[in-house]
């Protein structure tokens, strides 16, 4: 029998541990460009005439362009169809660049947004097209189409924050399909999303639903008991794990769990965790190199790494690496140790009687594919997530309608608890306003006065 690990004292009978040992993107349609432009000579530049053409049309800035077009180098002409060909693989190329902008789940809700648009547009827009559609199709396909078929979760009408998510998202949409800027009457041109009267819908929806007794509610908070008592109930269904693909999805839950609790970080964050996102303890400018670790039974009396990651784009710090996150062990209490946790995690990742895709590159967690039999190449959406922890909470007769976002609250709200000062809490949360940290520390935020309520994912 080779070695075992619980925390708790069972005994999991493991083998011995090995060594750790693209996705094609289709090619764009055929587009269709202007004949190039002729030489004046065999090897002479394209553009050799526009010196005398464009100085006098526009002043300082045509004799600039002039003075470096005369300093071009002779060239030979680049024949159409090799053009064609480098514009094709340069747009098939740039395109992936610029969906690597927004996240996947952006990408999806502004297609899907666009899809249902289109469609109706199709049906019922009197001959109009993505092109030529106003203001006005954008409010009539709202108030005929979109409103009528949505509903809240609890089954009444949608409330501003969806509507706002779907004007959003058809924004975007436009604004990336050749309709950027404000949308402008006289012209016909710009955004139909972006105008005045589409704003005016968005605050008179939100003004009638809260008149109507719409209220948006904070997620319910986790009690740290309840953390506690659901991460003794995920080691033992860890313990009790029938197969190794069982024990691998578990042990990641746990492991979101308790990140999501220690660190405060959102459950879109933890989801997308990579191996890259972690840094030297000592000097966080710098990347970690003790990856993979050492399985936690070969640490002795050892106490263990600390460990800290610097995530690449949260929503507080979308263009740099947000602040440092350290991870401290825990040799008191084992099964609430992350790095030990981690360490196990990916010692049973890397077996070889792990499941397909298993094996840790980067992304820490993975959803299973569609056959459940392995795992997909990319990050852990927080939907899922979050119907995981639903789910373990209900097993373990602990659920009363916690989200994920319930650990962001019940974190925070259990640090000021024990006297974190203003400063630190925002520290802790990664938040620069201290209007949002008195949202999360309001206790009674998620009680509603009305039934017609939106509860925070």
């Amino acid at each position: 029998m080779g070695p075992s690990y619980s925390p708790l004292g069972w005994s999991l009978p493991l083998g011995s541990p090995p060594g750790y040992a693209s996705v094609a993107i289709p090619s764009l349609p055929p587009a269709v460009f202007p004949s190039p432009v002729a030489p004046s000579a065999p090897f002479g530049s394209p553009l050799a005439g526009v010196t005398s053409a464009v100085a006098p049309t526009l002043g300082v800035a045509g004799g600039r362009l002039a003075r470096v077009v005369a300093q071009l180098p002779p060239s030979l002409p680049v024949p159409a169809p090799e053009q064609d060909r480098i514009y094709q693989e340069g747009l098939a190329t740039a395109e992936r660049m610029l969906l690597g902008a927004l996240a996947p789940s952006t990408v999806r809700r502004q297609d899907g947004a666009a899809r249902e648009f289109l469609s109706w547009l199709d049906r019922c827009g009197r001959g109009r097209s993505w092109a030529n559609c106003t203001p006005d199709d954008i409010l009539v396909f709202m108030v005929a189409h979109w409103l009528p078929n949505h509903c809240s979760r609890g089954g009444g009408p949608a409330g501003p924050a969806a509507v706002k998510s779907c004007l959003s998202a058809l924004s975007g949409f436009f604004g990336r399909a050749g309709r950027g800027g404000r949308y402008d009457a006289a012209t016909g041109l710009g955004n139909p999303c972006d105008s005045v009267w589409v704003e005016d819908f968005r605050t008179a929806y939100q003004r009638t639903r809260v008149a109507a007794g719409y209220t948006e509610l904070s997620a319910v908070p986790l009690r740290y008991d309840k953390y506690r008592s659901l991460v003794l109930y995920l080691w033992r269904q860890v313990e009790a794990a029938p197969n190794s693909l069982e024990r691998v999805v578990l042990l990641r839950d746990l492991l979101c769990v308790l990140l999501l609790w220690q660190t405060s970080v959102r459950g879109h964050d933890v989801g997308k965790l990579g191996l890259g996102d972690f840094v030297d303890p000592a000097r966080p400018d710098l990347p970690y190199d003790g990856f993979p670790l050492p399985p936690p039974w070969s640490w002795g009396a050892a106490v263990g790494p600390t460990l800290c990651f610097r995530e690449r784009g949260t929503k507080t710090y979308k263009l740099a690496r947000a602040p440092p996150v350290w991870l401290l062990p825990n040799a008191i209490e084992p099964a609430f140790c992350v790095p030990r946790t981690l360490a196990f995690y990916q010692w049973c990742c890397g077996r070889p009687d792990s499941p397909p895709g298993g094996a840790i590159t980067d992304l820490l967690f993975r959803p299973l594919t569609e056959d459940q039999r392995g795992f997909k190449p990319s990050a852990l959406q927080s939907a899922t997530l979050a119907a995981r922890i639903r789910k373990h909470l209900v097993d373990a007769g602990l659920y009363e309608n916690e989200t994920v976002h319930s650990f962001r609250r019940g974190a925070l709200q259990a640090a000021a608890a024990a006297g974190g000062s203003t400063s630190a809490l925002l520290d802790f949360a990664q938040l620069r306003s201290t209007v949002t940290l008195a949202r999360y520390l309001d206790r009674s935020r998620h009680e509603p006065d009305e039934r017609n309520v939106r509860p925070r994912l």
